[in-house]
């Protein structure tokens, strides 16, 4: 029988069980070291297991937190000492919730840590549950407490973890850990997934990690294999009789330049019929006609498409370096079979090959990046965002409905009379002179391709126009353009569009629950022009 790594153990997997739900369970033994993330994400990236249990992550802070591709991530960390902490990695294409999570624990005080989530699958809700035990830790009642509730709202329940119970030890200074967790289970009607000892030594085979679940007649499939470069502990799979979701893949909606002619282009822009827009009366009008005519243009020459957001693979990953870690992982199996010191000697050999082959890969890459891009600010710093130099911290925001955003920035706030008299008082007494009263300024095409020039961002407001739109064709565009500025100015009316914003909340925090509670981004039309008269006034020093 052939032996298999670690990566084609979990290939195969997912393949006999295409659509129905898979459990991995793995005591990391921190993922903060740099061995063990690259391990991790090498097997589990974009990978098709729908929700990852990982016990002992030694995460002190959300910026510890190791992102995996196709993923989102809830954590419960560790923050007043190292080790401990859980994570649960659940498939993107589904809808999670943290529901309640172990606080961390004063300085060097051993109790348990675990997150509780709400996974909602096709048909039904599953409650799952990740803990990790310290060997010997009290506290166990703080986990019942959370757990045991939340058992009697749900049909079907999962607990994962490391408990470090020693379930078939025969010590009497282990029996009681075991029957302290079989109680557990027992109280919230858990039924223990029957693996073989989990945690391997030199010297002994332990049981201390388990997947167990309320509905063991859904139970399919299990398995357990070993982690060699990341853990001394086995992974644990288990599929469940649930159907699961595809992943969602993520896509974007852009204009297509690929077969985009400028010149032709700018040619029909010079043919359109700008006259209608000059002996229009309405401002709405002029400016509905002028978006109309632009994007009608685009959308001929650059069509919006809709793409899907492919996966970009390791830039620095290489065939060398997968038969390298398939290697090194059948040898592994090999010495778990045999215990054979040979077996055991040819695995380190083949794991420190491993680790230099990756560490000098990433190294060559980084360097590539650095020498290619040194004379480009903003090419090196996305290449070291790419690198995770600087991590995204995890959050786990609930936004506030649209109905509760619209409500409170059109609420008129209440102001204090005396307040605005005192505020007030004195400007009465001040006459401008006639020179000194202000007045809007005609718009000349200098102060248009200034301002259009400087516009940095390309998003899209309203109109559905970027900055990059008006800057390939400004100088057809700007007749248009000045005289649609120049009669809102004159004529004292300002278009209804461009008072539209398109706004997106931004959480203060990691989470929020209330619409005074986050900073808010609105992308509006484009009217930089504008508002420079009445800031120039406002800036200059007249008294």
């Amino acid at each position: 029988m052939a032996v298999l790594d670690s990566k084609s153990i979990l290939t195969s997997l997912c393949n006999n069980y295409k659509n129905l739900l898979k459990i991995i369970h793995l005591n990391a033994q921190a993922l903060t070291y740099d061995c063990h993330a690259n391990e991790f994400t090498h097997l589990f990236d974009n990978s098709d297991i729908d929700i990852i249990a990982v016990s002992e992550t030694f995460y002190k802070s959300n910026d510890d937190v190791l992102p995996l591709s196709g993923y989102n991530v809830f954590v419960s960390n560790r923050t007043s000492h190292d080790g401990g902490g859980v994570a649960v990695y659940v498939k993107s294409s589904y809808q999670c919730k943290v529901l309640t999570q172990s606080v961390s624990p004063t300085f060097r005080q051993q109790q348990p840590d675990f997150i509780i989530v709400e996974v909602t699958l096709t048909n039904a809700k599953l409650l799952f549950a990740c803990i990790y035990r310290p060997p010997k830790a009290g506290h166990l009642e703080h986990f019942e407490e959370a757990l045991f509730p939340l058992c009697a709202e749900y049909q079907h329940v999962i607990v994962a973890g490391d408990v470090n119970a020693h379930f078939d030890s025969l010590l009497p200074c282990h029996i009681n850990d075991g029957k302290c967790i079989v109680k557990l289970l027992e109280m919230c009607n858990l039924t223990r997934v029957p693996f073989a000892a989990t945690y391997h030594t030199a010297t002994c085979d332990s049981s201390l990690d388990m997947i167990s679940s309320t509905c063991p007649d859904k139970l399919l499939h299990f398995s357990q294999f070993p982690a060699c470069e990341l853990s001394a502990h086995d992974m644990l799979s288990a599929v469940f009789n649930f159907n699961s979701l595809k992943r969602s893949r993520t896509t974007c909606t852009r204009r297509d330049y690929s077969k985009f002619n400028i010149e032709e282009f700018r040619n029909e822009l010079k043919e359109a019929s700008w006259e209608d827009l000059l002996h229009m009366n309405n401002i709405n009008d002029k400016v509905a006609y002028f978006n109309e005519v632009l994007t009608t243009l685009f959308d001929k020459h650059a069509p919006l498409k809709t793409f899907t957001n492919k996966t970009q693979p390791k830039p620095w990953f290489n065939t060398d370096i997968d038969a390298m870690i398939r290697s090194r992982d059948i040898a592994y199996r090999h010495y778990q079979r045999n215990k054979c010191p040979a077996d055991l000697t040819k695995y380190k050999t083949l794991r420190n090959k491993t680790k230099t082959l990756i560490r000098n890969a990433k190294m060559r890459h980084a360097h590539s990046l650095f020498n290619n891009n040194c004379n480009n600010p903003k090419l090196l710093w996305q290449s070291l965002k790419n690198l995770n130099v600087s991590k995204t911290s995890v959050q786990s925001c609930t936004y506030p409905p649209a109905e509760s955003l619209n409500a409170h920035y059109t609420s008129v706030p209440v102001t204090d009379a005396n307040a605005i008299k005192n505020t007030t008082e004195g400007y009465d007494t001040l006459t401008p002179t006639v020179n000194d009263l202000f007045a809007f300024k005609h718009v000349y095409f200098d102060d248009l391709l200034r301002v259009v020039r400087s516009l940095k961002s390309n998003a899209k407001g309203i109109d559905c126009i970027t900055s990059a739109m008006l800057k390939c064709c400004i100088f057809e565009l700007s007749p248009a353009i000045l005289h649609i500025f120049n009669y809102s100015l004159q004529h004292a009316v300002f278009p209804e569009l461009w008072k539209i914003a398109a706004v997106k909340p931004l959480p203060k925090g990691c989470s929020y629950y209330s619409s005074d509670q986050e900073l808010t981004l609105r992308i509006c039309s484009f009217m930089k022009i504008e508002k420079e008269s009445p800031c120039s006034y406002y800036e200059t020093p007249r008294l």
